[in-house]
């Protein structure tokens, strides 16, 4: 049985979700790219969607997470290390505690 939200290749998940994106419907896209696993765990671009994603949702942990696991597809991606970079001082600055235990998607 198929998944609902299943997209057979990289170009169309890529272009809906940032139309999504677009739209501010940062749930609907971090629903698709987790149901579209295997087209997003090697692709440094649709991890930091991802990331970026949970970033506006104020889910802090999630984007350092996928801002991560951008960074170890594409070590040198400067956006993910930029917004990655933005994400702790977020924290800093606003106090807030993150429990970093790691996992990948």
């Amino acid at each position: 049985m198929l998944q609902a939200n299943l997209i057979l290749n990289k170009q169309e998940l890529s272009k809906k979700t940032q139309d999504l994106f677009k739209k501010q419907e940062y749930k609907q896209v971090i629903t698709l790219l987790l149901e579209n696993k295997a087209l997003t765990e090697n692709n440094a671009d649709l991890l930091h969607l991802l990331a970026d994603s949970y970033y506006e949702i104020c889910e802090y942990q999630n984007a350092i997470l996928f801002y991560e696991n951008a960074l170890k597809v594409e070590p040198n991606k400067y956006w993910s290390l930029f917004n990655l970079a933005r994400v702790y001082s977020k924290c800093i600055t606003e106090k807030i505690t993150l429990d970093l235990e790691r996992s990948s998607i």
